[in-house]
């Protein structure tokens, strides 16, 4: 399966499952997200990274990824979820849910998350899924009778009345996917019979009784069935297996409603828990390594469209037009620490770069390094700072926070500081296109949240000036425009190789440049004396009166060195950078970013 660029954006705000997700239910005209599995609190990636008490069960505002106060509760795994109306149906293992018994079928409320009057009463075993169509809610696992009636491991209710219809398929073994359509009820799994009638491992029933239809493709080899999709008039089939219909398909195939093999085969090397429709293509998730455990795949060639960086098994996924979310046991997406839920939309057209630079005040030119005493003293803010010093970015550049672990890396790639790269449009740079906040590294590399390279931000393909901003050094921008796609793009502002726009834009420091210190007010210039100079502000936030004064333990703009102590007087002071960026030897001097 050929792999292109990847097209998904995630969400990095969402709060984060500590256990196993297994079942994922989308109610798309309220815009929540329900989770099942075996979770005991969800937590919150932002500061003051906050926990909260969820038995299996959870429900997630698509729109904030902020975990709601639905909390039905339940004492047994969780597998299986379906959205109705105002009910949320929980399948599984549980026999508590919503405060009532209700053994392995719960309907619970929506909203109020308490279970409600309808106790269905299922025998001996679990539920494993669940498909709503038509006012009728379907559902398989491992029973022998529901309301006291005789059924085998499938049944059906009618969601009008709360009662069993007479749909009994039968099946020898297990059902662990159904899809149903133009009435019809496709179904996977592990089962070799269905009312005593040879089927491997795939089936159609009507949906009225369950009796026996045409459809029932032969899959050998492995565990069987594991989830269906369908698109159009074909159904894909996942799961772990090796043939079907006698031709070679490694863990997924594609069969047409009317029984003939397709040729789409992505040749995925383990196995596929879930699919979904997404947006016209097939979603796939499992813990086939060779693609990340995710990828949405398109419908006829079978050619890899997206892929996930997942590093773990997905159990399960729900999606919509807007929003695809994947549920499993992994504990990060693209390196960022995004546990057992994950939330993606499709993104927006955006470039890649890869940008270095080097700070004056922390640089060291002994080992060619920039110190990283903020992050080691803990004064590093988990966000960005820029939007309190006045900085407007486009939209969504600010976004993100950078985890705990992120900030406990050390060496090369221990964190510096955050930092602004803009592009700016080529016609006109003094126009900002698109801003984004990052991470600079000590080394100089500037990363993403997740601590790697390259930057993506989200902008047209196109030609754009490249420029890096930093909170008390002076900015500088590239002398020409860089051309700027998906594929990345090197720009290193440490060379005296990577020109710049203006005159003396970066201070020479033995073979490596770097950005002029100084600028403490953050208005674009470096001043020593005069109304609104960078000097004055030192002196005050030690105290304003006692030159001698230092102010240690805080984030400060005064702290032009950073290294976590403001000091106006001395060794190591910050004054004296200032007047060493605007030469030296005349105080009124003025060194002015070289920024259109």
């Amino acid at each position: 399966m050929p792999c292109a660029a990847q097209g998904l954006q995630l969400r990095t705000e969402w709060w984060r499952p500590n256990v196993v997700v297994l079942a994922v239910a989308i109610d798309s005209v309220n815009n929540v997200a329900y989770l099942g599995g075996d979770f005991s609190q969800l937590n919150d990636p932002d500061p003051p990274f906050s926990s909260v008490a969820r038995q299996r069960l959870a429900a997630i505002d698509m729109n904030t990824g902020d975990v709601l106060p639905w909390n039905p509760g339940a004492d047994g795994q969780v597998i299986a979820l379906a959205v109705s109306g105002n009910n949320v149906f929980v399948g599984g293992q549980q026999v508590q849910c919503g405060g009532q018994t209700r053994p392995y079928l719960s309907v619970v409320d929506r909203t109020s998350g308490l279970a409600t009057s309808w106790a269905p009463q299922i025998s001996n075993g679990y539920v494993k899924a669940f498909a709503v169509n038509a006012g009728r809610l379907f559902f398989t696992g491992q029973f022998n009778s529901v309301d006291g009636v005789g059924r085998t491991g499938a049944a059906c209710f009618d969601l009008a009345t709360s009662t069993l219809t007479n749909w009994a398929p039968q099946p020898n073994d297990l059902i662990r996917t159904m899809v149903v359509h133009n009435g019809s009820v496709y179904l996977g799994g592990a089962f070799t019979t269905m009312a005593g009638v040879a089927c491997e491992r795939t089936a159609q029933v009507d949906d009225q009784f369950g009796n026996l239809l045409g459809w029932a493709p032969t899959v050998i080899g492995g565990t069987g069935v594991y989830t269906m999709a369908r698109l159009g008039s074909t159904l894909y089939l996942g799961g772990d297996f090796s043939e079907v219909n006698g031709q070679p398909r490694n863990q997924a195939a594609a069969v047409g409603t009317n029984g003939t093999l397709a040729s789409w085969n992505p040749a995925i090397t383990q196995m596929v828990h879930t699919m979904v429709p997404f947006n016209g293509n097939i979603a796939m998730g499992g813990d086939f390594n060779n693609f990340s455990n995710m990828a949405i795949a398109d419908p006829t060639t079978a050619n890899a469209l997206t892929w996930s960086g997942i590093n773990g098994q997905v159990f399960a996924m729900a999606g919509t037009t807007t929003h695809l979310i994947a549920g499993g046991s992994f504990n990060a997406v693209s390196n960022y620490p995004v546990t057992k839920v994950a939330a993606f939309t499709p993104a927006a057209p955006s470039v890649a770069l890869t940008v270095r630079m080097f700070l004056d005040g922390p640089y060291v030119s002994a080992t060619q390094l920039m110190n990283d005493n903020l992050r080691a003293s803990g004064l590093l803010p988990y966000t960005e700072p820029y939007t309190a010093l006045g900085y407007t970015y486009s939209t969504g550049g600010a976004t993100g926070t950078a985890a705990p672990t992120l900030l406990s890396v050390t060496g090369n790639n221990a964190i510096v500081d955050w930092v602004v790269v803009e592009l700016r449009n080529s016609a006109n740079s003094a126009q900002v296109v698109a801003s984004r906040r990052a991470l600079l590294q000590r080394d100089g590399d500037v990363v993403d949240l997740n601590g790697v390279a390259p930057l993506t931000i989200p902008a047209p393909p196109a030609s754009y000036y490249v420029a890096v901003r930093h909170r008390n050094h002076l900015g500088v921008m590239s002398a020409a425009p860089f051309a700027l796609s998906v594929n990345t793009t090197s720009i290193d502002f440490r060379s005296a190789g990577q020109t710049t726009f203006g005159t003396d834009a970066r201070r020479v420091e033995g073979s490596r440049m770097v950005l002029w210190c100084g600028d403490v007010t953050f208005d674009r210039s470096a001043k020593y004396t005069g109304t609104g100079n960078d000097r004055d502000p030192i002196l005050t936030a030690i105290g304003g009166s006692l030159p001698t004064n230092t102010l240690t333990g805080q984030y400060r703009q005064e702290d032009l060195n950073m290294d976590g102590v403001v000091k106006y007087t001395g060794a190591g002071n910050d004054r004296d950078l200032i007047l060493l960026t605007i030469g030296g030897s005349v105080p009124t001097a003025v060194r002015a970013a070289q920024l259109p």
